[in-house]
């Protein structure tokens, strides 16, 4: 049985016959919300012909704060108002919002450790390398091809990085995008929020390329600083490096 008050400020109810259940594993969601037709709710609300909310459905969510604004301008006044998903939705946006500085941050960590780990890298292989480079050196290699080697290395390195982690981590995508990867988090926040125990990856390649590219960035700007060490090195203090 459904109850709700009419327009005259009395209270109408009707029984409904369950014909189905729709589980979004919130359970505010499941334990607050039903769907009925919408003479029904019409009749039950003791408004037939009306109608308290329109919904639209864009194939491209970014487009919704333009069309809302739009929309608006068109109907005008008369009561009617015409808002986006980011009005309605203010938590989710919120949620948004959280995620994207949460994986700036993420981004911002793997970035430095990288370029932590091409720095050293590209330093140990120049101090293990003086006095080799003296040699070089002293039989006539100008600082350029110190500097030039060094900044290849690091090059190669990035490119051996970048390539493979695509690869992997387009294996990884393409496995959980299939099998699912089960998170706790549902569980978690299914009071506030429906969110799925398995989630199903999905690749974005315009993110994961620019990510590479930063990556790759990286590691080329880490070795800068060793490859100029290298190419300012003084011969005799090279060669008596041990």
């Amino acid at each position: 049985m459904a109850q709700s008050r009419g327009g005259d400020g009395g209270m109408n109810s009707e029984l409904f016959r369950l014909s189905g259940v729709f589980k979004t594993n919130s359970t505010a969601y499941d334990g607050q919300i039903v769907y009925v037709r919408l003479e029904a709710a019409q009749r039950i609300r003791g408004r037939p012909g009306a109608v308290s909310h329109l919904v639209a459905r864009l194939s491209d969510p970014r487009r919704a704060e333009g069309f809302a604004r739009e929309r608006g301008a068109a109907i005008g006044g008369g009561g009617a108002k015409v808002l986006s998903y980011r009005d309605v939705g203010s938590e989710i946006v919120g949620i948004k919002k959280f995620q994207d500085a949460l994986l700036v941050v993420i981004l911002i960590v793997i970035f430095a450790i990288v370029g932590l780990g091409i720095l050293n890298t590209i330093s140990m292989s120049f101090f293990e390398r003086i006095r080799e480079f003296g040699v070089l050196r002293a039989i006539g290699a100008r600082p350029g091809a110190l500097y030039r080697l060094l900044f290849a290395e690091s090059v190669i390195l990035g490119l051996i990085g970048v390539v493979g982690g695509l690869g992997l981590g387009a294996c990884a995508i393409g496995f959980f995008g299939k099998v699912g990867l089960a998170l706790p988090l549902g569980k978690a926040m299914s009071y506030f929020m429906p969110f799925d125990d398995v989630i199903y990856m999905k690749a974005q390649w315009p993110m994961h390329l620019w990510s590479a590219l930063g990556l790759f960035g990286v590691c080329v700007a880490a070795a800068v600083g060793p490859a100029l060490r290298g190419g300012r090195l003084v011969v005799s203090d090279a060669l008596r490096h041990v």
